[in-house]
């Protein structure tokens, strides 16, 4: 996986505890030979418990800065830190190295469980300044593809193409055989080349070109080493094209030296700020040439090691310098994605409380039983009156003779009256409650006795006949359709009815009232 750059000055780094401010790099490039500092900015401080923080989302992280420590009468050594990913001490680089060199290994934490982590570096200073120059991470997804990245490319990756006459030496790949070639595809608006100078192989300076996209070839030298030197130089600026149009491009550098002289080395690729590698153009396909401004033969005693860079678009589209800021591009894929999530969670939400609504609301009708659906009507019940003429056996009586209920009350005991009344179970709507919308059906024919619900109400004997009945002795009988899944409660035990006299018996339900016949007195 590519891993991206970020540079001393980008928003993702934060600074705490005050003391932090921008080195002199005049001084700074100058020191060893690990090449000059990154894009010649570096953030030192000098103030004890000075920290930097830097949040990422990836699987591992390594900072780098410039080393310049001193040791101290104790043993101790001045200025210390101390580096911690998610609040657990990783692996530092030797701060104890006794000359000063730019581009030095601080720390690092490798194969970290991918997820969001932060890096945190605490400073101890007793006076001496700390320096930190930029952060290389490798993000969960191909740095290549990141709006706003610096992407760093080594020389084993397999989008760098070469010709005849490369070989392996060490961790670079380097060629002293005329025209030998190194391509590159890639998206982006500048292109930086970075490799060194072994001090094994020839001195003297010499030239290689290069071209963008098929255009006219550019030449640029490639500086050598001082006669004699012992000392290889890393990190070297070989080759920047800056000012290219935002689109794909590939560059091709030719290499015109030979054994005599110099090398032509590749350690490292580095495309600044929306660089990624695509398919090369199709055939017979031509990308329009875009200026460019060369720089070559960035060569000394304290360079080091080689690379590409290129700028995003949205940075030269807006005529803004190029300079790395990955937090201030526009992710509109991640804007767009993160919108599109959130109103599916919205409507989702809504579906879901809609749908839990609904089904506790028919939980509770089923529990209860005493509403249907709002969305059925209600068969209308059956409803049935039955009257019955009785003559007493003496003039006058209108009543009955006590109607008796088996139980405590002994046969003897004072008479009552009975008027049967009806008791409706049915469903409390419009429909059952208006008393001008009456059931929609009658019916003289007995309903099944598992079917019917009857109760008997007391009252003292009355001399006035009901309206409507030919007897004061009446009841009524409701039948009405049982709910399903519906327990009805236990029938009433029967009713004893003795009558006065042998009239007429209108038919009923045997199981409700219990007949007696009429008693007579010795004439």
């Amino acid at each position: 996986m590519r891993r991206i750059v970020v540079d001393d000055t980008s928003a993702l780094i934060q600074y705490s505890n005050g003391g932090w401010s921008a080195a002199d790099v005049g001084a700074l490039n100058r020191l060893g030979n690990f090449g000059p500092v990154y894009r010649g900015t570096t953030h030192q401080t000098s103030t004890d418990g000075a920290q930097l923080r830097f949040p990422f989302t990836g699987t591992s992280v390594a900072a780098f800065g410039t080393i310049s420590v001193s040791k101290l009468p104790d043993g101790t050594y001045d200025p210390r830190w101390e580096c911690v990913v998610d609040g657990k001490s990783v692996t530092m680089g030797d701060a104890t190295f006794a000359y000063a060199e730019n581009n030095w290994p601080l720390c690092h934490a490798d194969s970290l469980p991918a997820g969001q982590h932060e890096l945190t570096i605490t400073v101890h200073s007793k006076g001496r300044p700390f320096y930190v120059d930029n952060i290389y991470y490798e993000p969960l997804q191909d740095g290549s593809s990141v709006d706003g990245a610096v992407v760093e490319y080594t020389s084993k990756d397999p989008s760098v193409g070469y010709g005849s006459g490369w070989q392996g030496w060490g961790t670079q790949t380097v060629t002293t055989t005329a025209g030998s070639q190194v391509t590159l595809d890639f998206h982006g608006t500048e292109v930086s080349l970075f490799g060194y100078v072994p001090q094994e192989l020839a001195h003297d300076a010499t030239t290689a070109a290069y071209t963008i996209d098929g255009g006219p070839a550019t030449s640029f030298g490639l500086a050598g080493l001082a006669a004699g030197s012992t000392t290889t130089v890393y990190n070297v600026a070989i080759l920047s094209v800056t000012g290219l149009s935002p689109a794909n491009h590939k560059l091709v550098v030719t290499y015109n030296g030979d054994r005599s002289h110099t090398p032509a080395s590749r350690r490292l690729i580095l495309c600044h700020q929306l660089c990624s590698t695509t398919p090369s153009a199709p055939s017979g396909s031509t990308l329009p040439p875009a200026p460019s401004i060369p720089r070559a033969g960035i060569i000394g005693p304290s360079s080091q090691n080689f690379v590409f860079s290129a700028t995003a678009d949205a940075a030269r589209s807006s005529g803004s310098p190029a300079v790395f800021a990955a937090a201030k591009s526009s992710p509109l894929a991640a804007i767009l994605g993160g919108v599109i999530g959130a109103l599916f969670l919205l409507a989702l939400a809504v579906f879901l409380l809609f749908f839990c609504r609904r089904r506790r609301r028919r939980m509770a009708s089923e529990a209860h039983g005493s509403r249907p659906d709002a969305f059925i009507r209600p068969d209308p019940f059956m409803h049935q009156r039955e009257t019955a003429t009785l003559v007493g056996s003496a003039p006058g009586n209108k009543g009955l003779q006590p109607l008796r209920r088996f139980g405590d009350v002994s046969p003897s005991q004072t008479p009552i009256s009975s008027d049967f009344n009806t008791r409706s179970e049915t469903p409390s709507t419009p429909e059952a409650d208006d008393p001008f919308n009456p059931p929609a059906a009658t019916s003289t024919t007995p309903a099944p006795a598992a079917h019917r619900q009857m109760r008997v109400h007391q009252s003292p004997p009355s001399s006035k006949a009901h309206s409507g009945y030919t007897s004061n002795t009446t009841y009524s009988q409701n039948y009405t359709q049982p709910r399903a899944q519906r327990k009805l409660p236990p029938a009433p035990p029967p009713a004893v009815q003795q009558h006065l006299d042998s009239g007429v018996r209108y038919p009923y339900d045997a199981a409700s009232v219990l007949d007696v016949p009429p008693g007579y007195s010795p004439h």
